[in-house]
């Protein structure tokens, strides 16, 4: 990440990896993350004993942050001066983290301004704006690929464990560097014993190129030297894209092609409903 574990005094607000410390903006206080909301019908009916409750999926959070500035001006990079790109910063943010609460992240649908901006003094600002949240804190792991070494044939197998905290199925992201082009990636619900795989097929896919498995999305990409994705169809999901059940989830990787057969890098991103 671009900010610095160093900070004592203040917490940060850092979206797509930048701080706000470089704007020299911080917040009045830290805000308060809400529970994600249910979507819930409840049904009466005559004569029947309580009702019926058809649960759905989750709202979407929104959250205030009030922030100021108080700086002595160098090089003449005043409030108004910056205003412009702090603005962008913030308008065009999809990534929202606190530095006080390193490796969950939030998705953040919609940024509004709200009232005036205060600025009735050079070194002195204060603005305050809302952003809607996408349900539910997201938490990005770098799993180990070989804590079970027990399950390995040869280096052709890698598999970790799992633990899903959510009380919720999790819609993981999957990134993944390998050496060679073909693999399968198989999740299996340790209390179920229910399986869902994602295979990679075709001769398109180079090796040692960082992959994403976007479940959410249902999307299967890499990113070229322009940062933008590049969608793949050369994979199959008979059950559809993986999920990460509440609880443990077995993790195998192996690889169907190639000579060495190895897996380098493994993230997962998933929800997580504290």
């Amino acid at each position: 990440m671009f900010y610095e574990n160093n900070l004592t005094d203040r917490i940060s607000t850092i979206i797509d990896g930048f701080p706000s410390d470089y704007w020299r903006i911080c917040l009045q206080e830290r805000p308060t993350i809400p529970v994600p909301e249910r979507q819930v019908q409840v049904d009466d009916v005559l004569g029947k004993m309580g009702s019926f409750y058809t649960k759905f999926g989750y709202k979407d959070m929104t959250i205030s942050l009030d922030f100021n500035y108080l700086e002595d001006v160098v090089d003449f990079k005043t409030f108004k001066d910056q205003l412009p790109y702090i603005r962008k910063w913030l308008t065009e943010g999809k990534i929202l983290e606190f530095s006080d609460d390193r490796g969950i992240y939030y998705i953040m649908r919609d940024v509004t301004f709200k009232g005036d901006i205060f600025n009735h003094m050079i070194e002195y600002g204060a603005f305050t704006v809302t952003v809607t949240l996408a349900p539910f804190g997201r938490v990005h792991e770098d799993v180990p690929v070989d804590l079970m070494q027990g399950l390995s044939v040869a280096t052709m197998t890698k598999a970790t464990m799992m633990f899903n905290a959510s009380v919720e199925t999790s819609s993981p992201i999957f990134r993944l560097k390998t050496n060679t082009g073909q693999w399968r990636l198989t999740i299996k619900n340790i209390d179920t014993d229910k399986e869902m795989i994602f295979q990679s097929t075709g001769t398109t896919l180079a090796s040692n190129q960082i992959y994403t498995i976007d479940c959410e999305r249902k999307v299967f990409y890499y990113l070229d030297n322009s940062n933008r994705e590049i969608y793949l169809n050369s994979y199959t999901a008979p059950e559809g894209f993986p999920v990460l059940t509440s609880g443990e989830n077995l993790c195998i990787w192996q690889a169907t092609t190639g000579t060495s057969r190895t897996i380098t890098e493994f993230s997962v991103y998933r929800n997580m409903l504290r």
